[in-house]
């Protein structure tokens, strides 16, 4: 229905407005939202700003159709081919289960799309009104992975969302585009890519049948106004894919991907998205005020018989068979003309091999610095499957592989092409000149502690190899493999080396540097003799390790590790603290406990006070040792053993005893080594250290 341009234009800000308001764009019958095409352009051009709008594109195509009638390819009967991959998006399902769709169902969909696109004869697809068109526009599955390996299943590219960390739910448009199509699309200049999946509308209790990216022409002075290439493509509910599908009651046959290609080769809908004098710009569809939800073919709107039976309506798909002339004419122009879509009728990823293939491959930098030669499958007749085997004992299935030779000479490489009609097998012998190479390796980036000098480790294969590290601030000496860094700021170094024939290898080393923490113990403090004390020092970030020394006092196993034990000291004691941050940067500070009156810690008060402390038996211990006293009265016992260091090594007796006299048998553990140790007694607020030695 041709009108005149500038009436839509002035119409369409209004149309959309009003769209907006009430309901989403393509919404019917129960909640049902056969098309969101119009809803993603919108939102497409909120993305890009200068993507090409309605009137532009427009000019550009009514330009472009001109052209094509002047030079006589309008008329052409040429056959246009589209390769497709359907990329179908599952929960993990069994093939032929749940989303996971059947290759059967998914060849159906093809099917469809080339019986509608044909008109073929025989099919739903077919018509006998006037104005319906075969468009002479093809369909084939893809035999070519983006990898130009064979496919397993032609035409169909099956993804686990758990695979890719995407929502195990139902897609929203936002998702589709933000996500989903970038981390999964094949490369729209070779391919049609449709996605099938569970999609639904943006908007709560609606269904989304299906959506299109439509295309983009060029602006008259050459500038381009394409699409995103990271979403160009077809989404479309898995239910609706292929003469099987499930949705509305199966009236839809598969004809919802037939509906959204029209959109994807720039057909409109055709009451123009508007109503009466709206324009989808063919003057081959009647006028009509708005979409046709089920079949009624003798429906009349704006003075005229609707085309209920156009595909870019949304009628049922029982009751659809019609692309008109106009149509026709609109997708081949788009088809031969429009970013990306052009470029399709120059893919190779439906060809099929129908004979043997014959081997064959080129190779460069054969004569090179690191080894690294790469091969080039030049085959003919399109294998497969490839074999290589290098003559070094190296092989691989790659069709374009690279591999690292570590000598100079005279290689055989062999190469087994196969296909479905047969294998062929080429031995050719190549000559590889392999100069010594500097190949360095600056090691793994590094995290430094304000202040501190470290050294830039790196690992050169040629030791003779003249090394220059940039920038040279802070470095000690720039022409040497292992600088030392006095870090002060997070700095990034290129470390370049070249070896004596003239072979440069080159890396990157990033240190990052951190403040070092600040410590403070604490403040110098003074105990009566017998009272206890709790340590608190202060740390300007998050520990990770605490460590005191000397271990003196401390009244629980471990707390030589926590940063505010409780300690019991008997004598004044300096006590050291270390501690590290998460960052592993260190600070130590110290404080002083002075312990006031009490007794002095020996063992005539001890004796006095506590009891009689026996020497350990044997002396020097071996793997039984036995303890003994005489103890003035009752209490608890504590009877623990430290390294020099102050290190807690066993705690062999804690418990209660009573007056008289005490012995205990201790059997020790053979993971304790032989040397001297301290025992210490602790009892009655009393303490007793003893010297006591292993072998």
């Amino acid at each position: 229905m041709q009108k005149r341009l500038l009436f839509f234009l002035l119409l369409f800000p209004w149309l959309l407005s009003a769209q907006q308001t009430a309901l989403p764009f393509g919404a019917g019958p129960g909640g049902v939202v056969h098309c969101a095409t119009v809803e993603n352009m919108q939102h497409l051009r909120s993305q890009y700003p200068d993507l090409q709008n309605d009137a532009a594109f427009e000019s550009w195509l009514d330009q472009k159709m001109r052209e094509e009638e002047r030079s006589g390819r309008a008329h052409s009967r040429m056959v246009l081919t589209i390769p497709v991959v359907f990329h179908i998006i599952h929960y993990g399902e069994a093939k032929g289960t749940g989303q996971n769709l059947s290759a059967a169902q998914i060849q159906s969909q093809l099917d469809i799309l080339n019986e509608d696109f044909r008109r073929m004869s025989g099919t739903p697809g077919f018509n006998n009104d006037p104005a319906g068109a075969d468009t002479e526009i093809e369909f084939c599955m893809a035999f070519w992975d983006p990898n130009d390996m064979a496919m397993a299943e032609p035409g169909i590219n099956r993804i686990e969302k758990s695979s890719r960390n995407w929502p195990l739910k139902e897609f929203t448009r936002t998702t589709m585009e933000d996500t989903v199509k970038p981390q999964s699309i094949w490369d729209p200049n070779k391919y049609y890519n449709v996605w099938v999946t569970d999609i639904g509308f943006n908007e709560p209790g609606y269904t989304l049948l299906g959506y299109a990216q439509f295309p983009s022409g060029n602006a008259v002075t050459g500038i381009p106004f394409s699409g995103p290439a990271h979403t160009d493509g077809v989404v479309i509910l898995h239910t609706n894919c292929g003469r099987l599908g499930r949705a509305q009651g199966n009236s839809n046959q598969g004809r919802t991907l037939t509906h959204e290609t029209g959109h994807w080769l720039g057909l409109r809908h055709v009451w123009g998205d508007g109503p009466c004098g709206a324009d989808d710009y063919c003057n081959d569809t009647p006028e009509s005020d708005s979409a046709n939800y089920s079949c009624k073919l003798n429906h009349i709107s704006c003075g005229s018989l609707d085309m209920v039976r156009n595909y870019m309506d949304y009628s049922l798909g029982t009751c659809k068979n019609i692309f008109t002339n106009c149509q026709k004419t609109r997708m081949r122009t788009v088809l031969l003309n429009a970013p990306r879509r052009a470029s399709l009728m120059q893919s190779t990823v439906c060809q099929q091999p129908t004979t043997t293939p014959v081997s064959a491959f080129s190779l460069r930098n054969q004569n090179n610095c690191d080894g690294v030669v790469s091969f080039t499958d030049s085959s003919q007749n399109l294998p497969t499957a490839w074999f290589w085997i290098f003559g070094d004992g190296g092989t691989s299935t790659l069709r374009n592989p690279t591999h690292t030779y570590a000598a100079s000479g005279i290689y055989t490489v062999r190469l087994v092409t196969n296909n479905s009609f047969g294998t062929h097998v080429l031995d050719r012998q190549i000559s590889v000149n392999v100069s010594s190479s500097a190949n360095i390796h600056a090691g793994p980036d590094l995290l430094a502690c304000r202040g501190d000098s470290i050294s830039l480790g790196v690992q050169l294969r040629d030791s003779t190899a003249s090394v220059v590290w940039q920038p040279i601030q802070a470095l000690s000496n720039p022409n040497v493999a292992n600088p030392r860094y006095y870090a002060q700021l997070t700095r990034t170094f290129w470390i370049t080396a070249t070896d004596t024939v003239g072979c440069v290898a080159k890396d990157t080393l990033v240190i990052t540097v951190v403040p070092k923490p600040i410590l403070d113990a604490g403040a110098d403090v003074s105990i009566a003799y017998g009272d206890s004390v709790r340590l608190n020092p202060t740390f300007s970030k998050t520990a990770a390790h605490w460590r005191w020394t000397p271990f003196l006092g401390f009244l629980n196993a471990g707390d030589d590790s926590l940063s505010n034990p409780l300690i019991l000291p008997d004598t004044s004691t300096t006590y050291h603290l270390l501690a590290t941050d998460t960052d592993g940067c260190q600070a130590n500070d110290s404080l002083s406990v002075t312990v006031e009156g009490g007794p002095p810690n020996t063992i005539h008060s001890f004796e006095r006070e506590v009891g009689h402390i026996h020497l350990p038996y044997p002396h020097p211990g071996e793997s039984e040792v036995l303890f003994s006293a005489e103890f003035h009265l009752s209490g608890s016992l504590q009877l623990r053993l430290y390294d020099l260091n102050g290190k807690e090594v066993a705690n062999i007796y804690e418990g209660k005893v009573g007056k008289g006299p005490f012995s205990y048998l201790w059997q020790r553990d053979p993971a304790i080594s032989t040397g001297m140790y301290f025992l210490l007694w602790q009892k009655g607020g009393r303490r007793f250290v003893q010297k006591m030695q292993l072998r």
